[in-house]
């Protein structure tokens, strides 16, 4: 009997032994974790170990080694990286810029600065991984004491440059945009610059939607289509030109229809021109052939699902 309660004794103290192993396991592997940061933009970092997801903020934390991992959307082209991070603009940041180079990241490349910045007496390091789109930019931002450099440096960059990013350019295409509109299953999205969309129809038909300031408040629509087709690279021998009023939201419009080369080949041309005080939106469509009366009715139930910011 006294045998028996040994051999039990020990069995439950390799059963508690075991599980203490398995939870201390589970607790210390680092697990990859997802941030949303805004619609089809989400980054995924796997925190080096000891790092547990931060309360406060999106992202990892330390509070031992008082060390972190900070992720934010920024609206900003990542084309313009470098000028609005320049060392003097950093500096008024208080911030110290080490050094930045260009990072292989995913299938492209990312930013990579490293800064220094003292906080309450104490200097710390922090690593900027920037990445995104000419919609907006994402920063994964490392922090940690210049003391433990030697600890925490490597593992920090390490997870910040296996991080991945993915964005979704069906969700992400209007975001910051003063329109929104339907792509009435015929279009789709193919292009996003800072202030203007792309869009293709089934037969390679194209569209593009651009919007932007003007010089005075008031400006004839008649003077804008002149003003978009003389500057357009693509057009040129534009014929005479009919207009037509419409609406668009609304808000009244002017659709002007005109025939010209686009890349030497002969198209149909169609501009929706909507202004408010000092700013305009214009929606230019090229059709593929000189007249397409399908596109015609497409492009009309495009335009008429067209929505506008509401100016305040």
């Amino acid at each position: 009997m006294i045998k028996m309660r040994t051999v039990l004794s020990g069995f439950l103290i390799m059963l508690v032994l075991l599980l203490s192993a398995c939870q201390s396991t589970q607790q210390s592997t680092p697990v990859a974790q997802s941030f949303k940061l805004n619609e089809g933009t989400d980054i995924t970092i796997t925190p080096p170990k000891g790092f547990v997801l931060a309360q406060e903020f999106l992202g990892f934390e330390n509070t031992e080694q008082r060390a972190q991992i900070e992720v934010s959307e920024l609206p900003l082209p990542l084309s313009l990286v470098n000028v609005t991070f320049s060392k003097e603009q950093l500096t008024t940041l208080k911030l110290t810029l080490e050094s930045k180079q260009k990072v292989p990241y995913g299938n492209g490349e990312a930013w990579l600065f490293t800064l220094r910045q003292a906080i309450n007496g104490l200097y710390y390091k922090k690593l900027w991984l920037l990445t995104g789109d000419e919609i907006s930019t994402v920063r994964a931002v490392a922090s940690y004491p210049e003391s433990l450099e030697n600890q925490l440096a490597a593992p920090m960059k390490q997870a910040l440059l296996r991080s991945s990013y993915a964005p979704s350019m069906s969700e992400r295409a209007l975001l910051g945009l003063p329109f929104s509109f339907d792509t009435v299953d015929y279009f789709t999205i193919s292009k996003r610059a800072t202030n203007s969309v792309v869009l293709y129809g089934q037969n390679d038909e194209l569209i593009t939607l651009s919007h932007g300031g003007l010089k005075k408040e008031k400006v004839e629509h008649k003077v804008l289509s002149d003003l978009f087709l003389k500057h357009s690279k693509a057009l040129t021998d534009c014929k005479e030109r009919s207009y037509t009023a419409i609406s668009v939201d609304s808000i009244p419009a002017t659709q002007i229809t005109t025939h010209c080369l686009y890349k030497g080949a002969p198209r149909s041309i169609n501009q929706v021109i909507v202004t408010n005080p000092g700013k305009f939106l214009l929606i230019q469509a090229v059709d593929n052939q000189q007249s397409s009366s399908e596109f015609e009715a497409k492009l009309k139930q495009f335009v008429a699902s067209i929505r506008l910011q509401k100016q305040n």
